[in-house]
């Protein structure tokens, strides 16, 4: 028997990979004189952290839409009509598996602080606490957790929209409706554009602009399942295989040639056209390596480099959460003294994000370690389990 390459779950490789895009790019401009340096490690640190956003919507639409087509997420009752308790029960697992990290985060940050901002800004505070924050009034350390109040906004409208697209049958049809939701959002926000609306807070951090990411993840994920088995040709030929694979990291090259060019229409390209790029691209690769009918292709053995995406991809959720407190402390400790400063500067890059990404992803484990065991008590308590 021929013992196959271990090949990790592509829908982990993404994850970890736009976990690393913000984690990059949210960093960057924390090390002194990265932002002046020469080709090639200032391209090279123009990671697209929008894209890793992107990346986050649509697998997580993707994988919400599978949990349903497969069982996993239950809407009908046992005579298979839609059940308002079933629905309450799904929102209710959802809230519990979601919020306990979140908060545990929140009050940690207004404690450990040392001058509290939420209590002093309410309405700030009031948005944070029910998952309607898109940024506005925030400061570092909570800023970029408009993400996780879209996050909700998202898993509150996803039965919605997987009780609608499970309604058609056929996999020509899904298909269709596939593209022209593709095409729907890319031509909304281009319409945005030239209205002249706010691209952060009408476009970027707004549920209904993110909308095609979340009906293509779920409609991918339903022709996903409704296939009996995997298209052969696909499945065997590396051509398609390498095409997978050099179509996403040429859009990501694209991406970090548009993020260092600082050009307004390259980034105009970036904010209103590349979205669309991203869905189509991911969807590629979820096509390609993905089996939604969980057939075994990976074959045991020895350390792997490519088993750490496996390992690393449950902790994303904490290690967003957490890496710019990491950035913080480094930045007002150690990123100060004459020791760090004397560094060159491809030294500074790597101690700097070197020593952040092993304290954040410890902080991550732990604090994900604890929301698992937080949310095993309450589904205990509330007889979910």
């Amino acid at each position: 028997m021929i013992e196959r390459k271990y090949r990790p779950d592509i829908l982990n490789v993404l994850r970890v990979v736009a976990t690393m895009f913000v984690f990059l790019l949210h960093g960057r401009s924390r090390v002194p004189g990265i932002s002046v340096t020469e080709f090639p490690l200032v391209f090279l640190t123009c990671t697209p952290a929008w894209a890793g956003v992107w990346i986050f919507l649509f697998i997580s639409a993707y994988l919400m839409g599978m949990g349903f087509a497969k069982g996993k997420y239950k809407l009908t009752n046992e005579k298979g009509k839609l059940s308002i308790k079933a629905v309450l029960i799904f929102y209710l697992k959802r809230y519990i598996r979601f919020a306990p990290v979140y908060y545990i985060y929140c009050f940690a940050f207004e404690i450990l602080k040392g001058t509290p901002f939420m209590f002093k800004n309410p309405e700030t505070m009031f948005r944070l606490l029910t998952f309607r924050f898109d940024g506005s009034g925030g400061i570092s350390g909570i800023g970029h957790l408009w993400y996780m109040s879209l996050a909700m906004q998202i898993y509150m409208i996803i039965p919605i929209v997987y009780l609608l697209t499970s309604l058609v049958k056929k996999n020509t049809i899904l298909n269709v409706l596939f593209f022209a939701f593709l095409g729907f959002g890319l031509f909304y926000r281009i319409a945005l554009y030239n209205d002249n609306a706010d691209w952060y807070y009408e476009v970027y951090t707004y549920l209904w602009t993110n909308l095609d990411f979340v009906v293509c993840g779920v409609i991918l994920a339903i022709i996903s399942c409704n296939a009996k088995q995997k298209n052969e040709i696909r499945e065997s030929s590396v051509w398609w295989g390498v095409f997978a694979n050099l179509q996403f990291v040429a859009l990501v090259v694209y991406n970090c040639y548009i993020y260092n060019s600082g050009m307004k229409q390259d980034y105009v390209i970036y904010r209103y056209l590349l979205p669309s790029l991203y869905i189509l691209s991911c969807a590629v690769l979820i096509i390609k390596y993905h089996n939604p009918h969980g057939i075994e292709r990976k074959a045991p053995g020895r350390f792997n480099v490519l088993k750490f995406f496996d390992w690393f991809a449950p902790y994303t959720f904490a290690f967003y959460i957490l890496h710019i407190v990491v950035f913080n402390y480094f930045t007002n400790t150690f990123g100060k003294t004459n020791t760090f400063l004397n560094i060159p500067l491809l030294g500074k890059y790597i101690v700097f994000f070197g020593f952040c990404f092993v304290v954040t992803l410890v902080g991550a484990w732990m604090l994900s370690c604890a929301d698992k065991e937080i949310t095993k008590r309450i589904e205990k308590a509330l007889h979910l389990r």
